[in-house]
């Protein structure tokens, strides 16, 4: 008798702890399968916090993790899975805005998932990732979300609007965190070395150009010593925040990558 009351003890703990889950509202939930994924996202904490990574390496090696920075750019925590497995920490950093970036080695899918949450985090492991698509699977979502396979239209003019102000706003952590250090966060050379991205160093190297140009040169040499690390959606965010920076107008359509991107040419204003 002892035994099935200990068992329904445990079911009904089990139970409860998802309701409590549930009804508790992470500050951010991420998950997917990649290839070289690297995903960054800001949250606002107010105490204590936790980051829960669970993945898993397809290949049973290589590492995924979460790196915490805070507005200056330092980093304030990082939790890492080594091939496949469940690892948390918990940040008792100031409460304020910060940034964590999920990186992954190797060109490797990985199966990943992570819960950032107030407090210690959930009171349970996950034991392996809640989320499992095939990569195929994967790939057919992230075009979908692309809006690819559907023809995209493309506005006469790049001065017609080409991204919306949400995208921009979107794409400037993503350049604060993984440009600014080279590029600087007004867009002007923060070592010396690294060119301009406003004012005049912007148009000789932007105008007469099209944005499949400047897409393809900031996927596959940037940032510094991590070239190819952004993804797809972060490059066209980060165009985007540029773009605007150097008051080109928003548009009602979000930047999307494509082929389209070969028609849209960065021109000057028009007279």
């Amino acid at each position: 008798m002892y035994r099935p009351m200990k068992m329904l003890f445990v079911a009904a703990l089990i139970a409860w702890s998802g309701l409590a889950l549930a009804e508790s509202e992470p500050l951010s939930h991420l998950l997917g399968v990649n290839d070289d994924v690297t995903e960054t996202f800001v949250v606002d904490v107010d105490g204590p916090w936790a980051m829960t990574l669970s993945a898993f390496c397809s290949e049973g090696f290589g590492y995924i993790e979460a790196t915490a920075f805070d507005e200056d750019g330092e980093r304030v925590g990082v939790v890492t899975v080594m091939g496949e497995g469940v690892e948390r920490t918990v940040l008792t950093a100031p409460s304020g805005r910060y940034y964590v970036e999920v990186y992954a080695s190797y060109k490797n899918v990985y199966d990943w998932e992570l819960l950032v949450e107030e407090g210690e985090g959930s009171p349970y492991e996950f034991g392996k990732p809640l989320y499992a698509l095939s990569h195929q699977e994967q790939q057919d979502a992230d075009e979908a979300d692309h809006g690819h396979g559907e023809p995209v239209a493309v506005p006469e003019s790049i001065w017609d609007g080409v991204f919306t102000a949400e995208q921009a706003e979107r794409g400037r952590p993503v350049f604060e965190l993984q440009c600014s250090a080279c590029h600087g966060t007004e867009l002007v050379s923060a070592d010396g070395y690294a060119p301009d991205l406003s004012g005049y160093r912007f148009t000789t190297m932007w105008h007469g150009r099209t944005l499949a140009e400047r897409f393809e040169t900031i996927q596959t040499t940037m940032p510094l010593g991590k070239a190819g690390s952004l993804t797809a959606a972060e490059v066209v965010d980060i165009i985007a925040y540029i773009l605007s920076y150097n008051d080109y107008p928003a548009g009602d359509d979000e930047l999307v990558p494509g082929p389209h991107l070969e028609q849209i040419e960065v021109t000057p204003a028009p007279n």
